[in-house]
């Protein structure tokens, strides 16, 4: 169980200092111990998630990266109301490439094969001690991962 004295979540959401977010990141990863199911070196705008497919044998591992920016504010547009007020909206105006993206994995069956999605590619990987490491050359925007397991 992790206690915090202050909502840091919260916070986070309201003021986005990056210092909530590393308290927040470091009490997780002090309470998880050495239990972290997943790690990866996507830059923190980055997403990560793993979905079992247990008819097909396989995880599917999804990587998502967009430099999102912040774009109008709460503006009064028109005093006689033609226009709406505006809004902060999130955007995404140019997806980049990421590269050399690092994922280790703990996962309870053992991987025989590693393909980039829909590509059809195969990858190297490492399966040692548990842990499984990919690395993903490079993507943009999102790159699916299949890690096809004994069954």
């Amino acid at each position: 169980m992790l206690y915090l004295a202050h909502p840091i979540c919260s916070i986070y959401g309201a003021l986005g200092a990056v210092a909530y977010r590393q308290y927040a990141e470091n009490a997780i990863r002090l309470m998880l111990g050495n239990d972290e199911s997943i790690s990866t070196n996507l830059p923190s705008t980055g997403r990560v998630s793993v979905m079992r497919q247990e008819k097909e044998n396989r995880y599917v591992l999804h990587l998502l990266h967009a430099n999102t920016i912040q774009r109008g504010g709460n503006v009064k547009l028109s005093p006689e109301g033609y226009v709406w007020d505006s809004h902060t909206v999130e955007v995404i105006e140019d997806l980049l490439p990421l590269r050399d993206t690092k994922v280790v994995l703990r996962l309870p069956e053992r991987v025989k094969s590693v393909t980039l999605e829909p590509q059809g590619k195969e990858i190297a990987f490492d399966a040692a001690g548990g842990e499984l490491k990919i690395d993903v050359d490079e993507f943009t925007c999102h790159q699916m991962v299949v890690l096809g397991v004994e069954g």
